[in-house]
């Protein structure tokens, strides 16, 4: 219920900081972003997965699930 409560009192100061501004700066920079041209032949059209970021990718997930298994199992 915590979590509830908190995100709801957050909504809040974000409508009130919208209300009391003209303009709001994170959009304009958004804005600011998305107006940019192409850069022509450099434009990333399509990712595909490789073995190399599929390894790298385990060996993350299983360090971090073992940092974890460590740290439960010490306290």
């Amino acid at each position: 219920m915590f979590i509830f409560e908190f995100v709801e009192f957050v909504k809040c100061i974000i409508i009130s900081i919208r209300r009391e501004m003209s303009c709001d700066p994170f959009e304009e920079a958004f804005d600011a972003v998305t107006e940019m041209e192409p850069l022509g032949d450099s434009m990333i059209t399509s990712i595909e997965t490789s073995e190399e970021w599929n390894t790298w990718r385990t060996n993350l997930a299983q360090e971090m699930y073992h940092q974890r298994r460590a740290s439960r199992q010490s306290t």
